[in-house]
């Protein structure tokens, strides 16, 4: 089934895009977990109850192996990595806090731009979890095979890019929500738009699950309570930074965040 689509003129003003028409995709539908469960249990030997107990399993594995400055990478999906948000520096941070993910700080060297200089953190990732790895990790935690497991993740893959291609937007609890988007370049009239001229990719845009926290403020829910810590700083000054209070910003774990890294969708 052909992606939908809408036409939209942006009207934000200042911008190079301010007047001209972008497609935007439309969705006809969400799909959650239950319903994606049921479409994979039809296609496998497990119950809905085990498919359901894979997905949790799943998620609860996943947070651990991003907070341990893990990467995870799914087939059919595509890997999964910790960010960091921060504000600019112009010196280096001694500050530290509780960690659980690590962190490195790097000077801008790029010529020519206004970071230039300034020092910035950076998540530091020490391997990658695939399939394979998550099934092994998660079996030692539940009573469902390994290769069950991969079976239904092998399975979640398929399912999520078939609704998606179908127009259908994906939404896994703890997780987030899979929807496809389109890149491309506007016109300046909607007579004038065509797929062919003015589509230039299809992407899937992942948008991380949020709960509030005890002050109200939304929380990814896939790194609640997650905290950093700076790898360039020695035990020493790592145990003197946790002790006093910071007085350069350093970097605040509220907006610790984890990239989703796209894989292209092809649609006929």
């Amino acid at each position: 089934m052909p992606i939908l689509y809408k036409m939209k003129c942006i009207t934000a003003p200042h911008t190079s895009a301010s007047g001209k028409y972008y497609a935007l995709t439309q969705h006809t539908g969400t799909w959650r977990t239950r319903e994606v469960a049921r479409l994979i249990q039809a296609n496998c030997s497990l119950k809905e109850s085990d498919v359901l107990g894979v997905f949790s399993k799943l998620v609860c594995t996943m947070k651990l192996l991003l907070q341990d400055s893990q990467r995870v990478q799914l087939d059919g999906f595509g890997t999964f990595k910790n960010s960091l948000q921060q504000e600019l520096h112009s010196s280096q941070s001694k500050n530290t806090t509780n960690y659980a993910s690590t962190l490195q700080i790097k000077q801008r060297q790029k010529k020519n731009s206004r970071t230039a200089g300034l020092y910035f953190a950076r998540a530091v990732h020490v391997g990658v979890i695939d399939a394979d790895g998550l099934a092994k990790i998660m079996q030692a935690n539940c009573t469902i095979k390994a290769t069950d497991i991969k079976a239904v993740l092998t399975e979640l893959g398929e399912t999520i890019a078939t609704q998606l291609q179908n127009s259908i937007r994906v939404k896994l609890d703890g997780l987030g929500s899979f929807k496809i988007g389109i890149r491309g370049i506007g016109s300046k009239t909607i007579d004038e738009y065509s797929v062919a001229k003015n589509v230039r990719d299809l992407h899937t845009n992942f948008q991380p699950e949020t709960k509030k926290d005890a002050t109200g403020l939304r929380q990814r829910a896939m790194l609640g309570g997650m905290k950093v810590r700076n790898e360039n700083i020695e035990e020493k000054e790592a145990t003197k930074a946790k002790s006093a209070p910071s007085t350069t910003g350093g970097i605040n774990s509220k907006v610790l965040t984890f990239i989703f890294l796209k894989q292209p969708i092809t649609v006929q």
